[in-house]
């Protein structure tokens, strides 16, 4: 259920940065360092990117999310 993508080929990480849903990406964040390898959250979280090449932070920024940029990378840097 985390890995998987929409027609636009973001997961539910990337619409709750995109949609600027800090809450939401700490929870995502918890429940997948729960089930996924650190090698998966790698991947699957902060390097995965949608149909147009964006990752996560990307798509805060794009949508001028800054606290879901800040939250990303404070997650990112205590993986």
């Amino acid at each position: 259920m985390l890995l998987r993508t929409d027609r636009e080929g973001r997961n539910a990480w990337a619409n709750a940065a995109f949609g600027g849903k800090v809450e939401a990406l700490r929870e995502i964040w918890k429940l997948a360092k729960k089930i996924l390898t650190k090698e998966e959250i790698k991947n699957e979280k902060l390097l995965r990117t949608d149909r147009e090449g964006k990752n996560a932070c990307i798509n805060a920024a794009f949508g001028g999310k800054v606290e879901a940029m800040r939250e990303i990378w404070v997650l990112a840097k205590g993986n």
